[in-house]
């Protein structure tokens, strides 16, 4: 037999071997665990407390820290049952008490630990009717299941087997000893339940004493043909609960208020707030119910879990009143918002999967309701809420939706002075391209926004802020050591150099200062005033007694950080700030994708002859736009001014066409610009300008040539320069 496959035989058998002797190994340790417990039951109850202490000590070290074998030995001993009797002897027999009491600690852990197993919820239901002892530590079980218990639960509680009868009586204390894990999944279930049963859970619920089930009993009383006995006693709970609400509030708006807080929960990004949090596994738990198969939970990721509740409360708000548009806006910014915090590579189980996309539903409910939602994502500071809506509106809304709105907020202009560049920027796309016929509040700030866009090119910029000139020096040095930053700046947010820096600016992603914490408070009240500003983190490099004060002010956009200039770790600080705060920066992807539609909203406003925007204001940024060394963003701008009637726009064609260092891709095109500007509006050039154009026509070949030639021909020069090409007198 060859080498190789002996030695791959070898270890095949050796592995079989391996596996094999492991399965054994955790018989016998099982074997050993069980008869240990055994002999320590045996020793215990024949009042020998050495012997039952030793084996007990054994079977400690045995097991460690596996729940599960421990309870396996326990339930597979002749001693199962009505250990935890034998256990409280144990814990009162002198020299046995320590031993007993990390035993009985030990094994209750373990079934609180596996008391999500519907089996043994059901055995600890059963257990309520036994002694004091098993009665208790079965409690203690159900309360650690929390919501787990409630399938097995209400099954009992609503149960006519005579077994599951003869422990109802306790349920209730049970269910109330659990509390308020209990009423979101007894709540969802009341109302599919028999009218007996609604009656039976109503109390119960009402007993817990938590609001969150008022809108669940209401909307059973406002059901029709309901018993009058029932609907009495469900009056009673419902009244228990709502002494706090106005006495004519409906179900549907106790829904709303109910998702609404949800919602508002799930703002706060804290998923402990949301009532149904399983900390163990750190999931949300969804509850649905059906009458064939009971109470079912699916968890879902923790980042999304309030925004599930919500849309389910404000779905059933819907289903009671389709006519609540409240309820439609709340349900569409949950869904969205949903989408946006969903976790990479994870899923969401409670979303149906015959259901669209969410912007499927936010693009179909329309203008107004896409409004409501904009202006909560504002609000909230929820920029990626924002920029889905504003994609909505401007994919469903002509000018007159866009603009208009129910009530006197109008969220899309709002969002044009928006701090975050990314929402103004779709703002002015969106107002851009709707193609307004007349001027609106808040229609001069299109074009700048465009401008604005327009500058992009992925350039981190940070505004430094010093005490001194020295200061702003160091400061800035530091910075352009680390890279991949742009550093720009002075002593005060009122310097009106600075101020011109920060407009002339693609925008400012973070401003550096090394004020200190009481100075910095001044500095933002400053920043406040600008909207371009008005949202940017300020990164202070101070002492570490300034970081504490900076600390204890909790102003979000506001951090401290030690006055090291290694350029390692102030590269840390700066992206940290950046990216804690605002977000990540806008990318060269991005940019690259603002500046092209900006170019062709300019287009089209230049096209429109200025009803309502005025493109002339663009013409300097165009301009400056020719010397882009993005040959699309050169190109883009010659066609852009191409269409301006003036001589500034044209003369600034003829200089960057007649440019030898440029690439002869990006000259051509700006000769064709020449040519329709001079197409349109006549030759508007210096002789200077002129001769070079023509220099070209005469020295250059191909395509290069061509357009030079065209563009001579639409600038209506003498037939004497064509005449000297041919030699002709």
């Amino acid at each position: 037999m060859p080498r190789k496959l002996t030695i791959s035989l070898l270890a095949a058998l050796l592995a079989v071997t391996t596996a094999a002797g492991g399965a054994q190994n955790a018989e016998s340790t099982e074997a050993s665990g069980v008869q240990n417990w055994s002999d320590f039951i045996h020793y215990l109850r024949i009042a020998l407390p050495d012997l039952a202490g030793k084996h007990g000590e054994h079977l400690l070290e045995l097991v460690g820290d596996d729940h599960e074998l421990l309870l396996r030995i326990v339930e597979k001993s002749p001693y199962a049952d009505n250990y935890e009797a034998d256990l409280e002897r144990a814990m009162k027999m002198a020299g046995l008490e320590q031993t007993a009491r990390k035993l009985a600690a030990r094994v209750q852990q373990a079934k609180i630990h596996y008391i999500r197993d519907g089996q043994r919820i059901l055995d600890d239901i059963r257990r309520l009717n036994e002694g004091d002892r098993a009665r208790l530590n079965a409690m203690q079980r159900l309360q650690a299941a929390g919501q787990f218990a409630s399938p097995m639960l209400l099954r009992v509680l609503i149960s006519d087997k005579a077994d599951d009868q003869a422990v109802q009586s306790r349920l209730v204390d049970a269910i109330g000893a659990i509390g308020r894990p209990m009423v979101y999944p007894l709540a969802v279930a009341l109302a599919d339940l028999e009218p007996v049963h609604q009656a039976l859970v109503a109390k119960v619920l009402a007993n817990i004493g938590y609001p969150r089930a008022a809108p669940y009993l209401k909307a059973v009383l406002e059901s029709e043909g309901l018993d009058r006995q029932v609907r009495a006693r469900i009056q009673r709970a419902y009244d228990q609960l709502a002494e706090m609400f106005p006495t004519n509030v409906t179900a549907t708006e106790l829904f709303l208020t109910l998702g609404e807080n949800l919602y508002e929960a799930a703002t706060i990004g804290d998923p402990k707030q949301v009532p149904g949090f399983d900390e163990q596994t750190r999931k949300g738990i969804v509850w649905r119910f059906d009458r064939r198969t009971g109470l079912a939970h699916t968890p879902v990721p923790s980042a999304i879990f309030g925004d599930v509740l919500a849309m389910e409360a404000a779905r059933t708000s819907l289903r009671l009143n389709p006519n609540l548009n409240q309820a439609l806006s709340l349900w569409l910014m949950a869904n969205v918002r949903r989408q946006n915090r969903l976790p990479a590579g994870q899923v969401d189980p409670s979303y149906p999967p015959g259901w669209h996309t969410p912007q499927f539903y936010l693009e179909m409910a329309g203008p107004l309701r896409q409004h409501d939602v904009l202006h909560r994502a504002l609000d909230d500071d929820d920029v990626n809420l924002a920029l889905d809506t504003i994609g909505a509106l401007d994919a469903t809304a002509g000018t007159d939706a866009l603009l208009n709105r129910e009530g006197a907020i109008q969220p899309l202009l709002d969002a044009l002075a928006y701090p975050n560049r990314r929402v103004r920027f779709a703002a002015a796309f969106a107002l851009t391209n709707a193609r307004p016929g007349q001027r609106f509040d808040g229609s001069y700030q299109v074009v700048p926004i465009l401008i604005e866009a327009l500058r992009q090119s992925g350039q981190r910029h940070v505004l430094v802020v010093a005490g001194n000139q020295s200061g702003r020096n160091v400061l800035a040095g530091a910075i352009q050591q680390v890279g991949g930053f742009m550093a720009t700046g002075g002593l005060s947010l009122k310097d009106p150099d600075l101020v011109a820096q920060v407009k002339a600016a693609e925008g400012i992603d973070l401003i550096v200062t090394d004020y200190s914490a009481a100075e910095c408070l001044e500095l933002l009240r400053q920043a406040e005033a600008d909207y371009h500003l008005a949202h940017v983190p300020v990164l202070a490099l101070v002492s570490r007694g300034d970081q504490i004060e900076i600390l204890r002010l909790q102003i979000k956009r506001l951090i401290g950080a030690d006055a090291d200039l290694r350029a390692g770790a102030l590269a840390v600080a700066m992206r940290t700030a950046i990216e804690t705060t605002s977000g990540a920066p806008v990318s060269v992807q991005e940019a690259n994708a603002y500046v092209k539609r900006a170019i062709g909203l300019l287009g089209q406003v230049a096209l429109s002859h200025g009803q309502v925007y005025n493109v002339h204001e663009a013409e300097p940024a165009l301009v400056k736009a020719l010397q882009d060394a993005r040959p699309f963003v050169a190109k883009g701008a010659g066609r852009v001014l191409a269409l301006l009637d003036s001589p500034t726009a044209q003369q600034a064609l003829a200089i960057a066409a007649v440019d030898g260092s440029r690439p002869e891709p990006v000259r051509i095109s700006l000769l064709n610009s020449l040519a329709q500007s001079a197409k349109h509006y006549g030759q508007k050039l210096t002789p200077l300008l002129i001769d070079r154009v023509l220099n070209i026509v005469q020295t250059s070949r191909q395509d290069l040539a061509v357009a030079a030639a065209r563009a001579a021909g639409a600038l209506t020069l003498p037939a004497s320069h064509l005449k000297q090409m041919l030699d002709v007198p």
